[in-house]
């Protein structure tokens, strides 16, 4: 299998997941479908083995294990974690097949404390909440965001203010604003990482590279434009000393941001340097996809290694810890 033909499998997964994002029941059956009939083909390979041509077929179970390793923590989540009744039910058994065939050990999901370190999750919102104001609220979560975080299932005890706090989040981030919307994600990643907000910086890693930015900028400050290294005094004046900020900072920022791009910049900062806070003292947990990579207990062939899997997928603690680096040496 060529690179383009991996390239476009994984394309077409991405597609259908986020065709999940929707509320007619039969649009999301049919990309449960493409969804199932990708993982089936992964599995499939997986399972065979072919004498004809050993080296094409290590190259396309390294590239099915690889798929898998990647995107399973992603169906996980979503059959746990989803206020569709129909998408929890198919992708866990997508899940399970996959668990079957390729034996990835997945994370534990029997914590009595998934959700928040401080609340059990006896005490918190189920996903399938009887209360229609909540249900309304984690389903218009979902359709946004492709995620109902723990963090919006803890604010879910308040549906009204889950709604406020959603609109204004969602508005900041992904309505039309001056701003590129990789942007404003890479910068809410600057203003969670003044306080090593590990939680927010994975979520909001995830929606830069989403919205195609440059994941040469995670790595270090070094690799961000010169508009973005001018920004880092700024946020971290923002995040620990704001009775330090004077005129003059807005005044030289003023001459590499439009005033417009400046003020989005600037709230999205407040925001993120608040919403730290929240997350700390509720002691929201990571979802299932966030945690430690899985292992693979047994290579379905050496060529299929996971370790170069993992390695592909990258590590968002790592580059979150980057970006610490980046915000920090302001």
């Amino acid at each position: 299998m060529s690179q383009e033909d991996q390239k476009a499998d994984q394309l077409q997964l991405k597609t259908a997941l986020q065709e999940l994002r929707t509320a007619d029941t039969n649009d999301r059956a049919e990309a449960l479908r493409r969804i199932a009939d990708l993982f089936h083909s992964w599995t499939s390979c997986l399972g065979r083995a072919s004498a004809d041509d050993a080296s094409s077929t290590s190259s396309e179970q390294s590239h099915a294990l690889h798929t898998c390793e990647r995107f399973v923590p992603t169906l996980l989540r979503l059959s746990v974690n989803c206020p569709y009744a129909d998408v929890r039910a198919a992708l866990g058994d997508i899940v399970q097949r996959v668990v079957a065939v390729t034996g990835l050990v997945l994370p534990a999901l029997s914590h009595k404390n998934s959700v928040s370190d401080f609340i059990p999750d006896s005490d918190i919102p189920s996903i399938d909440t009887a209360d229609a104001a909540t249900q309304s609220e984690l389903v218009e979560a979902f359709l946004s965001d492709g995620r109902v975080s723990h963090m919006t299932r803890l604010m879910a005890h308040h549906p009204s203010y889950l709604r406020c706090f959603r609109l204004t989040h969602n508005f900041m981030l992904w309505e039309t604003g001056p701003l590129p919307q990789a942007m404003r994600h890479f910068i809410a990643i600057l203003a969670a990482a003044r306080h090593n907000c590990a939680y927010l910086m994975d979520i909001q890693r995830a929606h830069f590279l989403e919205f195609g930015g440059n994941a040469e900028w995670l790595k270090s400050r070094d690799f961000l434009p010169e508009k973005l290294q001018r920004l880092l005094v700024l946020n971290s004046l923002m995040a620990h000393r704001p009775w330090k900020i004077r005129e003059i900072h807005i005044a030289m920022l003023a001459k590499h941001w439009s005033l417009p791009e400046l003020m989005q910049a600037i709230c999205i900062m407040a925001h993120f340097h608040a919403l730290t806070g929240v997350v700390f003292g509720l002691g929201v947990r990571p979802e299932v996809d966030f945690r430690p990579r899985m292992d693979a207990a047994a290579p379905v062939s050496p060529a299929a290694s996971p370790k170069s899997a993992r390695a592909a997928t990258g590590s968002a603690a790592a580059a979150a810890a980057a970006v610490t680096t980046a915000a920090a040496a302001a």
